[in-house]
């Protein structure tokens, strides 16, 4: 779990970062980056209901986010406020709504978990981040 210091919380926060901030999009997730003064990197998860309708499957998705980025803030020398963005993508979700095309797409599709695909996209924001700083 990320420490009260490592998240963003506030609104304000939220849309200081979305306004002033930098993106970029790496897969499935989108995220924003703005450089700050703080001790340390905060962090902040978002998931749209063009993802799931489902306030379960949403909230599922932002705890294995946390997890699988509560290591992120101790691994940039410089603090950044970031917001994390899970963006509607058919490796998570398949964007039909026939059922047969569903099961389909699933059975051929390699089974891959979240937290794998997301800790493999840490790795990458990381060295990106690391690159920019040099």
């Amino acid at each position: 779990m990320l420490p009260s210091k490592n998240r963003l919380s506030k609104k304000s926060d939220f849309d200081r970062v979305y306004k002033r901030g930098r993106r970029v999009r790496l897969d499935s997730l989108l995220f924003s980056l703005l450089r700050t003064n703080h001790e340390a990197s905060r962090l902040g998860f978002v998931v749209s209901k063009k993802v799931s309708n489902k306030a379960n499957r949403r909230n599922y998705l932002k705890r294995v986010m946390r997890a699988a980025f509560a290591s992120l803030p101790n691994e940039l020398r410089i603090s950044y406020d970031m917001i994390i963005s899970l963006i509607a993508d058919a490796n998570l979700k398949p964007q039909t709504s026939n059922l047969k095309i569903k099961k389909t797409i699933k059975a051929e599709s390699p089974q891959v978990k979240p937290f794998d695909q997301f800790s493999e996209i840490k790795s990458r924001l990381v060295r990106m981040v690391k690159d920019g700083e040099r």
